[in-house]
C-alpha cells in the first residue's frame, strides 16, 4: 500500500507534467485567423464540457476495464496504470484540441513537442521502474501508450463536430 508521501509524489508527478506541457504551450505554433477571433463562452463552456466528460470517461474505462479486466492488474498495479494514463492524456489531449478540424495543419513548436515526448518517456520510465508507484510490465505500459493514444482521433471528431454543430 502506497503511504502518504509517495501518494504526494505520484501526485506532484502529474502536476509537474501537465505543467511541464503547459508552460510549453506558450510557444506553440497554431493556425490563426485573419480577423479577430469574438469568444462565445456558452460554446466553449459547452465544448470543454464535453470534450472532458469524453476524457474521463475514456480514461475510467482504461482503468478498470482494461487495466482490471483485461490486463488483471492489482490495485497497486491499477494505481500505476491509472497514474500512466492520466499523465498520457495530456499530450494526447492537447494534440487533438489544438488546432480547427479533423487534421493536423501546423505541428506544434519544437518545445511543445519536447515537453510532450520527455512527459511520456519520463512517466513510462517511472511506471516501469517503480518511481513512486509499484513498477508494471512493458506490455501493460506499452497497453497505456496504445489506448491513451487511440483516444486522439474520436476527441478529434468530437471536437470537430461539437463545433460544426455550434456554428
Amino acid at each position: 500500500m502506497a503511504s502518504p508521501k509517495q501518494k504526494d509524489s505520484i501526485k506532484n508527478a502529474i502536476f509537474f507534467f501537465n505543467d511541464f506541457i503547459t508552460i510549453s504551450l506558450a510557444t506553440d505554433n497554431v493556425e490563426y485567423s485573419n480577423k479577430p477571433e469574438k469568444w462565445n463562452i456558452k460554446k466553449l463552456t459547452f465544448t470543454s464540457f464535453l470534450l472532458g466528460l469524453f476524457c474521463t470517461i475514456w480514461i475510467l474505462f482504461l482503468i478498470l476495464f482494461v487495466g482490471g479486466n483485461l490486463l488483471h492488474l492489482n490495485i497497486e498495479q491499477t494505481k500505476t496504470f491509472a497514474f500512466l494514463t492520466i499523465v498520457l492524456s495530456i499530450p494526447v489531449s492537447i494534440l487533438s484540441i489544438r488546432d480547427r478540424g479533423l487534421l493536423i495543419k501546423v505541428p506544434p513548436s519544437k518545445y511543445l513537442m519536447l515537453a510532450m515526448i520527455l512527459s511520456i518517456v519520463a512517466s513510462n520510465l517511472m511506471a516501469l521502474f517503480g518511481i513512486f508507484m509499484v513498477p508494471i510490465s512493458p506490455k501493460n505500459i506499452l497497453y497505456a501508450d496504445i489506448f491513451v493514444g487511440l483516444m486522439f482521433l474520436p476527441l478529434k471528431f468530437l471536437k470537430t463536430l461539437v463545433h460544426s454543430l455550434y456554428g
